[in-house]
């Protein structure tokens, strides 16, 4: 995915926790790695503009004991 020149962020959601790893290259090619692991947290990316609530990509999943309500 690193050789690919028009991908610029790489997204990784876990199915068995709260937890996501955005990996975003820089206008110097480097990539940058940042995550996010509570449901008030947001999936970010800066090409395009975009904000996504973990509660929203977690919405209606089930994690062991716990249940994820939807709004």
């Amino acid at each position: 995915y690193r050789r690919l020149p028009s991908l610029k962020h790489y997204v990784v959601v876990s199915q068995y926790q709260c937890s996501v790893e955005i990996l975003s290259r820089s206008s110097d090619d480097t990539w940058t790695l940042s995550d996010a692991s509570e449901l008030t947290d947001a999936l970010r990316l800066r090409t395009p503009s975009v904000s996504i609530p973990l509660a929203e990509v977690y919405r209606n999943i089930q994690f062991g004991d716990s249940h994820l309500h939807s709004s």
